[in-house]
């Protein structure tokens, strides 16, 4: 069963990536954007921003302190469109710390679900939160955190009762009804 699904999913890839190219606006834009190293402005913002994290290397800014800079460096609030050094900026390298292994563990729930149940939904949904981390903004995006959230909850659902703190052998709630706890 697992190889049909890999196959499938194989194919839904390889599927969207031929709609993408023979979007002629998509292709132009890609290889303009290879072309002449044009990343949007992202270029210049990082250029920007990076001296608001080297300045505050250890704890950040904050968030208020960041829009201030940003606003005062470069005219008007931006996001540098890279959750890492926006989180840099923010929090500087103890938040990064906290957010990597939140991430870590995300990502390590997600594999333990595949391994342990074959279960392939949670990684898959990891995909495009991969993509958001490095080239868009994770942090304020909701659909990112509603998938995190998925994750552990179908981690907490699938994990063994006792380790909850219901007995194993006590799964369904027949014994809160009863009385009987032990």
């Amino acid at each position: 069963m697992k190889p049909v699904i890999v196959f499938c999913g194989f194919a839904i890839i390889l599927i969207i990536w031929q709609v993408v190219l023979k979007s002629e606006m998509i292709t132009e834009r890609l290889l303009q954007s290879l072309t002449d190293g044009d990343l949007s402005e992202r270029d210049e913002v990082w250029r920007r921003v990076l001296p608001i994290w080297n300045e505050n290397p250890i704890w950040g800014v904050g968030t208020t302190g960041y829009e201030y800079l940003t606003s005062y460096n470069i005219g008007r609030t931006v996001s540098p469109h890279n959750v890492i050094l926006e989180i840099l900026c923010l929090s500087g390298v103890v938040g990064l710390f906290f957010y990597l292994v939140f991430l870590f563990r995300i990502f390590r729930i997600g594999w333990k679900t595949f391994t342990q149940n074959g279960s392939l939904q949670s990684l898959l949904l990891l995909i495009p939160v991969g993509g958001l981390l490095l080239s868009a903004q994770l942090l304020q995006v909701k659909i990112g955190w509603v998938i995190f959230a998925y994750i552990i909850a179908h981690d907490v659902y699938r994990c063994p009762k006792d380790i909850v703190g219901i007995p194993a052998d006590k799964g369904n709630l027949k014994w809160l009804h009863s009385g009987e706890l032990a």
